[in-house]
């Protein structure tokens, strides 16, 4: 299978520079070719000539769309007269990775992560590819349930032993701590919690910043609020009492000494009304603590 692939990349080089009509650029990896031409009939002649080479051998041909063309892996575009390659995904590309919590030694998930990271900036041409691409992993990662410090220092020490490799190569990626907004919420339970987080995450792809939501749970003095307002505490020894006496009708203030006689009167407080004797025993008390606090 190597040798006819050998043969059959050797036979369409020499077929296309014998016939004059091999591209300025040509390249081939396995079985696919990019090539570079001037129109589309020159496309079109340049297959017919290549499916001519062999009886065994079909190729098929795919055109650049809006001055893009993937090609093993990665998606090359046209701007101006330069090439700039980023990383291809399919439309069928569900993002269907190893899971965080699938039972697998942590270091294949952080390998995992590093593997796509150099995938990332291998084929990306340009920073800015990179870190459009770096935003992607982090969603996809995110969504997979990898921990967001994971995924932010694996990204931090790529970037970092990429500087250090190349000190030529000026990084304009950044995934700095003084880089994420962190959202106060108050905390009600785990299911908000991790929709919130979700919906943070969306967010901070479409704005180009990290948004961290940080919950802080309630105090207990929040939940245990005062129904009704408690009176202010006022100096018993500036009461003023005013009552009717149960036992003779009369009015007095603060004479705890008139309830007392007519208590006495009464034989030992027989008869005495309830509120007289109430009144008795508050002006004892209250008798008691002006003699303890002098």
């Amino acid at each position: 299978m190597v040798e006819l692939m050998r043969w059959s990349g050797y036979l369409r080089t020499e077929k296309l520079d014998q016939d004059n009509k091999l591209p300025e650029f040509y390249r081939r990896y396995v079985d696919d070719t990019f090539a570079i031409v001037t129109s589309v009939p020159a496309a079109e002649d340049l297959l017919s000539t290549l499916n001519n080479c062999h009886p065994s051998i079909h190729f098929t041909m795919e055109l650049a769309s809006g001055n893009k063309l993937p090609f093993v892996g990665m998606e090359v575009l046209k701007k101006g007269c330069k090439l700039e390659t980023s990383v291809y995904r399919k439309p069928t590309n569900t993002g269907l990775l190893l899971h965080h919590q699938s039972h697998i030694d942590k270091r294949y998930k952080k390998s995992l992560l590093k593997t796509m990271l150099n995938r990332a900036f291998r084929l990306s041409s340009t920073w800015e590819s990179f870190k459009s691409e770096c935003d992607h992993l982090k969603m996809m990662f995110t969504n997979l349930k990898y921990p967001d410090h994971l995924i932010n220092s694996t990204i931090s020490h790529f970037v970092t032993s990429v500087r250090s490799e190349n000190p030529g190569v000026q990084a304009q990626l950044s995934v700095n701590e003084n880089a994420v907004h962190r959202v106060v919420l108050p905390f009600k339970d785990q299911k908000s919690a991790d929709a919130v987080k979700r919906q943070l995450s969306d967010l901070s792809n479409k704005i180009d910043h990290t948004l961290h939501p940080v919950f802080k749970s309630r105090k207990i003095c929040e939940d245990l609020r005062v129904r009704e307002p408690k009176p202010p505490i006022v100096s018993q020894q500036c009461v003023v009492y005013n009552y009717k006496c149960d036992l003779c009708d009369a009015e007095r203030q603060s004479e705890a000494y008139h309830a007392l006689d007519c208590v006495d009167n009464r034989k030992g407080g027989e008869g005495a009304g309830p509120r007289a004797i109430e009144f008795v025993s508050l002006m004892i008390i209250e008798m008691k603590l002006q003699s303890y606090n002098a």
